[in-house]
């Protein structure tokens, strides 16, 4: 079902990352299967410490390297984060491969506003994708994690604007 989307939103918290993870897997593996409608990906990831995110740097680089060898396919990962970054983290990043994060993977201080979030997310990216002889069909958000991150999530969908809902060919919640 969630290859049937042109775009997916996914937004998890915490150890919720471990549903995203396999979600954008998914995603990635039906495409290069040929047997997908995706072609927008965006992570959200909210934690306290974006120090969180170098153990999964491998695996995020993997799917990075695998999305670049897909034409028609985009992937993001934004990680908000809630705690001040500590000089160990700052240092860490640097000695990185490239002396930082991959390009496609953004820091975004303090908690998001879901409702641009979204609206971002569907207005400016899903609606300027390339429209084929199909149109666009639809755009997929999924959530993980706590109910207070769920609902903020929820109430971004809700409040994006019918019309917009219409050029995207709808959107869906999953959590």
């Amino acid at each position: 079902m969630r290859s049937s989307f042109t775009s997916s939103l996914v937004v998890v918290g915490g150890s919720g990352i471990t549903y995203g993870l396999s979600v954008v897997e998914e995603l990635i593996r039906d495409v290069e299967k040929l047997q997908s409608r995706t072609r927008l990906i965006g992570l959200i990831w909210v934690v306290t410490d974006p120090a969180c995110l170098i153990p999964l740097l491998p695996t995020l680089t993997s799917l990075f390297n695998r999305v670049s060898y897909i034409p028609t396919l985009r992937f993001s990962l934004t990680v908000h984060y809630t705690r001040a970054v500590s000089p160990s983290f700052s240092a860490k990043l640097k000695t990185l491969p490239g002396g930082g994060l991959p390009r496609n993977i953004s820091l975004e201080a303090g908690r998001p506003d879901f409702k641009q979030v979204v609206e971002d997310f569907v207005r400016w990216k899903t609606n300027r994708l390339p429209r084929g002889s199909e149109g666009l069909s639809g755009v997929l958000v999924g959530v993980c994690g706590p109910g207070a991150l769920a609902h903020s999530v929820r109430e971004g969908v809700d409040a994006l604007d019918d019309d917009v809902r219409k050029n995207v060919g709808g959107v869906e919640i999953e959590e």
